[in-house]
């Protein structure tokens, strides 16, 4: 073939390339690697649209905000108080097949139970339908997420972790009034973030703080719709390991990094699944 038929041929071939047509989404079922440009053509599997519902207790009592300020709670060391604010939020939802594999959807959910609207997170992306065993999700923000500024929803919330501490955001803020050794009533604010470091000493280096869930289920066949329920006892904050004194850490724990360590330890079992209704 002559030349410049030859470098016409592969001109053509490379525009035919670039502009080829078909789907373009890797869960269809003609999915095509070599598309460049989708053309409304995918065949998609089934998919579930998930909402995840939020119930807070203290142990066996409801926590919610018609009982804001009153001191009816008793934690493990055997202080009574109460919860006048209780803000948190959760990232990255997966859930976990009978195979063990994931399917993860991006994104966090911000929840205020003073604000009845956030108590429910209908997920922004729908997942496969297939038999899953398990759900997961973070406590905060992982370090590629964590960074300050980047979520306007959370930066009206004041919800800022400060700059010296690691920046990002914090990832609860638990207050309230507790009856204190004197048996007056003091103030207390837990507040921890997704990032900490010691203000003093050697060790000046950031630290990731955030808190992983992984919560098994009896295997379950999603449908069409699924509503999740996540059980949420805010006790498990001021119990196991650490049996929390709120007469010793009950404010200025943001910079105090051995509380916010225990806080993190004592966050490990605040989730449990509840009920799970398609």
């Amino acid at each position: 073939m002559p030349f410049r038929l030859f470098v016409f041929a592969v001109t053509c071939l490379a525009v035919l390339s670039c502009h080829r047509k078909g789907c373009t989404n890797p869960d269809a079922y003609n999915y095509d690697e070599r598309a460049k440009k989708d053309d409304g053509s995918c065949l998609l599997p089934p998919s579930s649209q998930v909402t995840l519902t939020f119930n807070h207790s203290f142990d066996a009592q409801a926590v919610n905000a018609s009982l804001f300020e009153d001191l009816i709670y008793v934690n493990a060391y055997g202080t009574t108080l109460s919860i006048t604010k209780l803000k948190y939020h959760i990232s990255d939802v997966r859930f976990f097949n009978s195979s063990g594999d994931s399917v993860v959807v991006d994104g966090y959910h911000f929840i205020d139970i003073s604000q009845t609207g956030t108590l429910s997170y209908v997920l922004p992306e729908s997942i496969l339908q297939n038999t899953y065993t398990g759900v997961g999700f973070n406590l905060g923000f992982t370090p590629a997420d964590n960074q300050s500024g980047s979520y306007a929803e959370l930066n009206a919330a004041n919800w800022g972790w400060p700059e010296m501490l690691g920046g990002g955001y914090h990832q609860l803020q638990l207050e309230g009034r507790y009856i204190a050794s004197t048996s007056d009533t003091n103030a207390y604010a837990l507040h921890s973030g997704s990032s900490i470091r010691q203000i003093a000493g050697t060790d000046t280096s950031f630290h990731e703080n955030y808190l992983y869930f992984n919560l098994p289920f009896n295997a379950v066949n999603f449908g069409t719709a699924v509503t999740l329920e996540l059980n949420v006892n805010v006790a498990e904050w001021f119990k196991n390991p650490v049996t929390w004194d709120l007469n010793t850490l009950s404010n200025g724990l943001m910079e105090n990094y051995d509380a916010q360590i225990q806080m993190h330890q004592n966050g490990k079992d605040i989730f449990s699944v509840g009920s799970i209704v398609q």
